[in-house]
């Protein structure tokens, strides 16, 4: 049995369009109900927002994809994102402490990380409260007012 090959690297545009096709459902949800916005279309403008954005492999295969996105040019505020394939459940634990570390370097030139939550994405809340995000209580947010956790974390 051959073992298995991850990596994060840092993403570029066809990444998007690998990983479109295969976003998992709660993510499809989440950026709908948030955006009205359909997988690529997220994809590819968090990615152009971004100051920093990696992708996580599962040899070779799009597990993650997850950024963020400075408020404006000078500030230390960002939005941080994360959008995932089916994969990333078979492959939770490795990945969960891999993006620990990504976040960690994408983020650290930011005071304090945030975003939304939708209130139905369970896992990603867990996955959130384990990096050591606050999360508020879930608030009614976005294009069709559905309850979303507004996150954050002091990063320096």
């Amino acid at each position: 049995m051959s073992e298995v090959r991850y990596s994060i690297e840092p993403s570029g545009l066809g990444d998007c369009f690998l990983m479109a096709h295969n976003m998992r459902e709660v993510d499809k949800r989440e950026i709908w109900a948030s955006h009205r916005s359909r997988p690529l279309e997220s994809l590819v403008r968090s990615l152009k927002k971004s100051s920093d954005a990696r992708t996580g492999r599962v040899d070779g295969e799009i597990a993650i994809m997850f950024g963020v996105c400075p408020h404006t040019l000078v500030s230390d505020h960002a939005s941080i994102w994360m959008l995932g394939t089916d994969l990333l459940a078979q492959h939770s634990v490795r990945f969960l402490r891999e993006c620990s570390n990504g976040i960690a370097d994408i983020s650290g030139k930011f005071r304090k990380i945030e975003n939304y939550c939708d209130a139905r994405n369970t896992t990603t809340l867990r996955w959130l409260d384990w990096l050591g995000f606050t999360i508020e209580k879930a608030q009614p947010y976005g294009v069709y007012e559905m309850p979303f956790h507004h996150f954050y974390k002091e990063v320096i």
